[in-house]
């Protein structure tokens, strides 16, 4: 994968120095936290004037897999936008995901949901199976469609479940 990914910024990089109509004015990333550090360098690459053209980033400290963003992100102007407002998640797991949120307080706006429940799993196996359980048990509760495939979305949903456990 980090091959991968290192050879699809060369191929970036390579494709705007021979075409400059590639270039863009302005750029827009989200889940900026999860960009690694030579990724940023290659949006900067695809900018067509790094001085006049806009690259704005979204962002959440609190949610970074690579870790402390600020060396990342220290030769960027940072204009912070506090959010205030959950919509995204149930009462119920903002309440527990608010325990390890660092920043200033949120107000959760979502339904009340179902209670969060904790499942330790102490192998990859184990995990896989209660996610596929948790799932299951959950299509009837809460009258959606509720799938399980291999793509990312889908692993992420997983994740999500497996760390909340909404059983």
């Amino acid at each position: 994968m980090k091959i991968f990914a290192r050879a699809s910024i060369v191929t970036v990089l390579l494709a705007v120095r021979i075409n400059p109509l590639l270039r863009f004015d302005a750029i827009i990333v989200d889940e900026a936290q999860d960009f690694r550090t030579h990724w940023w360098i290659a949006i900067e690459e695809v900018l067509k004037d790094p001085a006049a053209s806009w690259l704005h980033a979204y962002f959440d400290t609190n949610q970074s897999i690579y870790g402390d963003l600020t060396k990342e992100l220290a030769s960027f102007r940072i204009v912070p936008i506090h959010l205030t407002r959950n919509l995204r998640n149930t009462r119920c797991i903002h309440a527990v995901a608010s325990h390890f949120y660092k920043d200033i307080p949120v107000v959760a706006d979502g339904p009340e949901g179902m209670q969060v429940q904790w499942t330790e799993c102490r192998t990859q196996p184990g995990a896989s199976d209660m996610k596929n359980t948790t799932v299951t048990e959950m299509k009837p509760r809460i009258g959606t469609d509720c799938r399980i495939s291999s793509n990312g979305t889908s692993r992420i949903l997983a994740r999500r479940l497996l760390a909340a456990n909404v059983a």
